[in-house]
């Protein structure tokens, strides 16, 4: 996840320099803190499944399907205000809108962006507890 996150911020780093985007110092900040709490999102939701499924080829199926999805409906490559009110409610219930909504509000420079982080903080902590509650055995 730090590979990641270090290309993502060089991408950006590459795109501030040849002037196609502008970020403050402070929307810089929000940026790596929204960064390193969804990192820590996606690897708790990565251990709840892996503590729901034990057979490694089904689990790699589920992740790759669960991948899909939480790209798919969740409102990654457009605003949230554009999702359709009947399928707001499933848009919430996914890891990336919180994640996605800190990272856009972030690089805007807009405080609510910790709101998001702490939204994704309590998803991540909710995904821990339950992996915890069915145990992850050896």
């Amino acid at each position: 996840n730090l590979y990641a996150m270090g290309s993502g911020l060089l991408v950006l780093g590459v795109a501030v320099a040849m002037g196609y985007l502008s970020v403050s110092p402070g929307g810089l900040a929000m940026l790596v803190l929204a960064l390193l709490v969804s990192s820590i999102q996606g690897s708790m939701v990565g251990l709840l499944m892996a503590a729901r499924i034990r057979n490694w080829r089904l689990l790699q199926q589920v992740s790759q399907i669960a991948g899909f999805g939480f790209s798919f409906f969740a409102p990654v490559y457009f605003p949230l205000s554009v999702v359709p009110r009947y399928l707001l409610p499933l848009a919430m219930l996914e890891p990336t809108t919180y994640a996605a909504q800190a990272i856009r509000l972030s690089l805007l420079g807009d405080p609510a962006s910790f709101v998001w982080d702490l939204g994704t903080v309590v998803y991540g902590a909710v995904m821990a507890a339950l992996a915890s509650k069915w145990g992850l055995k050896a």
